[in-house]
């Protein structure tokens, strides 16, 4: 019975699926059809899982991307080639309509479809292929979904060329190549340092804005031995007159360093 309304529906569509033909066509009574399915429409949501699923079942060769590939092509030539097509945008538009429907698309074809799906990322997770936290469900609706707005919403054409992109830009995203790498770090550039390459100056710990080197005690900085003071040369006056230290950049551009009780100070 299912293989005589799948062959109706994906002939003649799916207002054609009615009980008295398939039954007729089957060679079985109506009496059995009611009894298996309260809808016609019931019918037609699982007789287009039977047709479809020998031709959707997933591939395992080892290699995820080239099995995702495959199966989506085989997906679009399903519905471009095989005539699914316009059978499935009316199930899925009817369905929209009829409860029964409904629960006969979502129990007897896509959930059984995703879970397919799932089954395959799931062991190319467990065998390093994706994260360890890749979201299997937002793969699938990356993948599918984008078939499913191109055929129903957008309604535009599309090929099995469409395959190979999908699942690259699933698989790797759309970041540039190395994003998300962290920056190296700022004394590794020289940034936040002091005029004269220094260590930063307290400021850079939340007392001002500046970089210059400095201390609390004048004249003297931290050690690399953590606690134990080395003397620092006197460096020229700067260019503040009656200035002894030099003025940071930070300084001559106003910041106001020097005013607040630090090393650089200001007569």
């Amino acid at each position: 019975m299912l293989t005589a309304a799948g062959r109706i529906l994906l002939r003649d569509g799916m207002q054609a699926v009615r009980f008295d033909r398939v039954a007729a066509e089957a060679g079985a009574s109506k009496t059995t059809l009611y009894k298996w399915w309260p809808s016609p429409g019931a019918l037609a949501a699982e007789a287009y899982f039977a047709q479809s699923r020998r031709l959707l079942d997933f591939p395992d060769t080892g290699d995820v991307r080239a099995d995702l590939v495959a199966q989506l092509r085989s997906f679009v030539r399903w519905l471009k080639d095989d005539g699914a097509e316009k059978p499935l945008s009316e199930l899925i538009g009817a369905a929209q309509m009829d409860e029964s429907l409904a629960q006969a698309w979502s129990e007897s074809y896509a959930l059984p479809r995703r879970e397919l799906a799932r089954q395959r990322l799931r062991i190319a997770r467990r065998q390093g292929q994706l994260r360890e936290d890749a979201d299997l469900d937002i793969i699938v609706d990356q993948l599918w979904g984008a078939c499913y707005h191109r055929l129903l919403v957008l309604r535009v054409p599309f090929d099995e060329s469409i395959a190979e992109r999908l699942v690259d830009q699933a698989l790797h995203g759309a970041a540039p190549r190395g994003a998300g790498r962290p920056e190296p770090a700022a004394t590794d550039r020289g940034a936040g340092r002091g005029p004269a390459g220094g260590a930063p100056c307290g400021a850079s710990r939340g007392r001002g804005r500046c970089g210059a080197a400095a201390t609390g005690t004048a004249g003297r900085a931290a050690s690399p031995r953590r606690g134990v003071p080395t003397p620092v040369r006197r460096p020229r006056a700067g260019r503040r007159s009656g200035s002894p230290w030099p003025a940071c950049a930070a300084v001559r551009r106003g910041c106001g360093h020097g005013r607040t009780g630090s090393a650089v100070r200001r007569r």
